[in-house]
């Protein structure tokens, strides 16, 4: 029974530090994709030209910007 609690203990332990480790590189990429999310609201909110943003599948206007409003 001792064999069995230690296969337990280093089992737990290893999936444990996995765990860990695939939580911190999912807040790595939920950062960078933050930051991404950032740097395209920026550009999409101030360039001059009329932005529309839609779905291939049918169609459906996801998102405009400003001067897209303006113009139609």
């Amino acid at each position: 029974t001792l064999k069995s609690w230690f296969f337990v203990a280093v089992t737990g332990s290893l999936l444990y530090f996995q765990l860990r480790m695939y939580l911190g590189r999912m807040d790595e990429q939920r950062l960078r994709l933050l930051e991404s999310e950032v740097r395209f609201r920026s550009i999409f909110d101030l360039v001059n030209e009329a932005i529309l943003v839609q779905r291939a599948s049918d169609g459906a206007i996801l998102d405009v910007n400003q001067r897209a409003l303006d113009l139609f």
